[in-house]
């Protein structure tokens, strides 16, 4: 989904309706080691979820990427599992989609 030579792969586990990404959302928080911490904090993904601002700009074709979003909106998820902090266990359909907006 995002730009040349960088791709995501989602998946959908239905029975307990989570999505399981790996850099499409992070949710990294104070429990993690401070150089972490820092990392995230520079980036924009820190304290809340959130995606690393440099993967916005990897998206070559926005068009697409939207439409690659909106077709996972229309999965039944409620809870994400991610490579990269906190699994969101509530509303996480609608926090995907505030991470991603502006492509929405």
């Amino acid at each position: 989904m995002l730009g040349h030579k960088s791709y995501e792969t989602l998946f959908l586990h239905d029975k307990s309706r989570s999505l399981i990404a790996t850099d499409l959302i992070y949710n990294i928080g104070s429990d993690s080691d401070l150089l972490e911490q820092l990392w995230y904090l520079v980036f924009g993904a820190f304290g809340n979820p959130g995606v690393l601002r440099y993967h916005r700009k990897l998206i070559k074709d926005p068009k697409a990427f939207r439409e690659s979003l909106d077709h996972v909106l229309t999965w039944d998820f409620d809870r994400i599992i991610m490579s990269h902090g906190h699994i969101i266990e509530h509303d996480a359909k609608n926090t995907f989609a505030r991470v991603w907006e502006p492509f929405i």
